[in-house]
């Protein structure tokens, strides 16, 4: 079973960094979305499903930019489910005003610039669609125009900037199809180099975290495809350092928070794939520590938000496989159960301070009288803010919403060393690490 890696956030409920979420199931029967402790590596609770439902089995899950909403795809039932992540429950399905339902969600995925969502929907067999999200109603409002109408898309990409989307598709058109996120339209497929071969059967794409590049599994080639996403051509395949032997049946593939490697898990060879992005070489294959289980059955893979560690689902008891991404050794495994299976997992996204603090103080003049008023100025953080918090001498003085960047604090004392420090917090509770600065 193979599903969808995708970013998502943690209620409030769990205040502390270092959270995960997995999807899995147990036995083949009950689905679940598990809460870990990255700390500790340790299952700390579940999401329940809303009153009267029953989880299907999941193939992707995705939280909007803002970090308030969650979409969670069941993969055979055609069920979506909206999950408040404030306060940590599902709280209905998503809705669909189009007249096509839903029947086989393999992906979903917010765009980055936070103007929607695409539902990727491989239908009956005789062709799906890329729907439309209306994330502020929680309802399917249209289907993107332009794919082929006997197509059936598999897998969903936003470069950074959220401009356009790459689909993958196959049955019985193997392709990777780039969407015009403005008009929702489809504006062809990609090009590819002479001499390169074409897609057999596109399982899963990736776009790097700069956007020039996008990696595309392959299970039928089998391969790894490299697309320049400047110019929309696929211009080569992963190759493959002394010794390393090939892909046999690629799927998931994620690119690291820097965007130096990817890696591209193989349930057949088997193992997680180290790919040097610089040189679109595969370098090797992720080990084991000794004493743990060899990774016999990866799904998908992600990163954690600074990159240090990777997180690898496996269709196996296993469930999750720890690697650390500077040895890029497997050295721990993750099962809520003896009988658990692991699908998908996001990081929880890190709320992060705000940049480049500045202060200054200036004299404002009121004829016989004069104030001293120090300015603090900072860029935004990289992290979805809903507040900004200011601390003077250790004690919050004002709390600032997340389009400001500036604070003035009128009246200070002559001669007065005064601290500060900015810090981000997120719509869930979440506050950053702080920046300081003294002024006198």
């Amino acid at each position: 079973m193979k599903n969808r890696i995708l970013f998502f956030l943690i209620s409030s409920q769990y205040v502390f960094a270092g959270l995960a979420y997995v999807t899995g199931y147990e036995g083949g029967v009950n689905s679940a979305i598990f809460v870990v402790n990255t700390e500790t590596n340790a299952v700390i609770g579940t999401i329940p499903a809303p009153t009267g439902f029953t989880y299907g089995y999941f193939s992707s899950i995705a939280i909007s930019p803002n970090g308030r909403v969650a979409y969670a795809a069941e993969q055979s039932g055609g069920q979506v489910y909206v999950i408040d992540v404030a306060r940590n429950i599902a709280t209905g399905l998503l809705a669909n005003s189009t007249s096509t339902p839903f029947v086989f969600n393999p992906d979903i995925a917010f765009n980055p610039n936070g103007t929607g969502a695409y539902l990727v929907d491989e239908g009956n067999g005789s062709g799906g669609e890329v729907f439309v999200i209306d994330t502020t109603t929680n309802t399917a409002t249209g289907i993107v125009a332009g794919l082929p109408s006997t197509t059936s898309p598999s897998s969903i990409a936003f470069n950074p900037s959220g401009t356009f989307a790459y689909v993958t598709t196959h049955s019985p058109d193997q392709n990777v199809y780039v969407i015009d996120t403005k008009t929702n339209t489809s504006i062809g497929a990609v090009n590819r180099l002479t001499g390169v071969a074409a897609f057999s059967s596109p399982e899963w794409i990736a776009v790097s975290p700069n956007g020039k590049l996008a990696y595309v599994t392959d299970s039928g080639t089998p391969g790894i495809f490299v697309i320049d996403t400047s110019i929309n051509v696929v211009v080569g395949l992963v190759t493959y350092a002394a010794g390393v032997t090939p892909v046999t049946d690629p799927y998931g593939v994620s690119f690291s928070p820097d965007g130096t490697v990817a890696y591209a898990t193989d349930s057949n060879t088997p193992g997680v794939y180290v790919i040097d992005t610089a040189t679109n070489i595969a370098t090797g294959l992720v080990q084991v520590v000794v004493g743990l289980t060899p990774i016999t059955a990866p799904t998908l893979v992600a990163f954690n938000l600074d990159g240090t560690t990777a997180y690898a689902t496996a269709d196996d008891a296993m469930g999750v496989y720890v690697i650390d991404t500077q040895s890029n050794i497997a050295i721990s495994g993750i099962a809520p159960s003896s009988i658990f299976y692991g699908s998908g997992v996001a990081f929880a996204p890190t709320t992060l301070p705000p940049n480049q603090l500045t202060g200054i103080q200036k004299k404002n003049n009121f004829g016989l009288e004069y104030e001293l008023c120090n300015i603090l100025r900072w860029a935004p953080s990289l992290s979805f803010v809903e507040n900004y918090y200011v601390y003077r001498n250790g004690t919050l003085v004002a709390t600032l919403d997340g389009s400001t960047l500036q604070y003035q604090d009128h009246n200070v004392p002559k001669d007065a060393t005064i601290s500060y420090s900015v810090s981000a917090f997120n719509s869930v509770g979440e506050e950053s690490s702080s920046v300081d600065i003294s002024i006198q």
